[in-house]
């Protein structure tokens, strides 16, 4: 009976050494497995860096292109430089055209210039213009001195034709000049001069009218200026004396059955009539 017990414990040992050892084989299997894992991760490393080197070749590659392609790039800035650079003398020869056009109308410019100039009327006859009793009316003038120059045929004058002479006179074709006649009395010292037919000039007196035309067929005319007072002792005229400047403004008045041309200075009463002169080709 106690063999069978001693053989049975025999028997248990054993089977709790095998259950003991077994599992230590487990674990060499185990660490075995562990190892071959490690090879697996060895291998994804080495996947990993090639991944890595193969990307770094990329890197390498692409930045080889952008280098090839900066380069390229290069190339054709540096062409269109060159091509712009050779276009040059295009722009040469459009500013030589741009010049030569110039020159053609500068050319004809005096042509247009020669043909707009402003010829004064040689001899001419002198007209009224403006608002009043003579407007459109001829001057008119007699062939004796110190006769007025009116624009009524009531005084039997006629239309003269007139020049200008180097001096700025204004001489009718009978050889009499208009000259300014001051009128200062003294009940009106500084009235307006009367133009009458001269053939010479006394200060104070009377002055020869300094005429010209202008663009538009006027002629403008001045004599110098005076100025006068009354002082006692004078009877009718007053006394005058020179005064700077001219008097260079045209009036017309109504003396008798006709108006006289006169000419003064800007303060005439109002009985005088401001006009102008016109000329037209006699």
């Amino acid at each position: 009976m106690r063999s069978v017990i001693f053989l049975r414990l025999a028997l248990g040992l054993l089977a709790v050494d095998s259950a003991v050892a077994g599992p230590c084989r487990i674990s060499e299997t185990t660490l075995a497995g562990t190892s071959t894992v490690s090879v697996d991760t060895s291998s994804v490393s080495s996947v990993e860096s090639s991944t890595f080197v193969e990307s770094s070749s990329s890197v390498d590659s692409a930045t080889s292109s952008a280098t090839a392609s900066s380069s390229v790039e290069i190339s054709a800035s540096s062409t269109v430089t060159s091509v712009e650079t050779s276009a040059s003398p295009t722009f040469t020869e459009s500013s030589v055209e741009t010049s030569a056009s110039s020159a053609t109308t500068t050319t004809t410019t005096p042509t247009n210039s020669t043909e707009s100039v402003w010829v004064p009327i040689p001899t001419f006859s002198v007209l009224a213009t403006g608002q009043g009793p003579v407007e459109g009316k001829g001057l008119r003038t007699s062939n004796a001195d110190s006769f007025s120059a009116s624009f009524d045929p009531d005084f039997g004058l006629e239309v003269r034709p007139f020049t200008i002479d180097d001096q700025g006179r204004m001489i009718n074709d009978q050889g009499w000049y208009l000259c300014g006649q001051y009128a200062g009395t003294i009940y009106d010292p500084n009235a307006p001069a009367e133009v009458v037919t001269c053939d010479s000039e006394q200060p104070l007196t009377r002055a020869f009218l300094t005429c010209a035309q202008t663009e538009d067929r006027k002629v403008t005319c001045s004599i110098p200026a005076i100025i006068c007072e009354a002082q006692p002792g004078d009877l009718f005229f007053a006394t005058c004396e020179p005064a700077p400047g001219t008097w260079d403004n045209l009036y017309t008045r109504n003396v008798g059955p006709g108006y006289v041309l006169n000419i003064g200075d800007s303060s005439a009463p109002d009985y005088y009539y401001p006009i102008e002169l016109s000329v037209e080709a006699a």
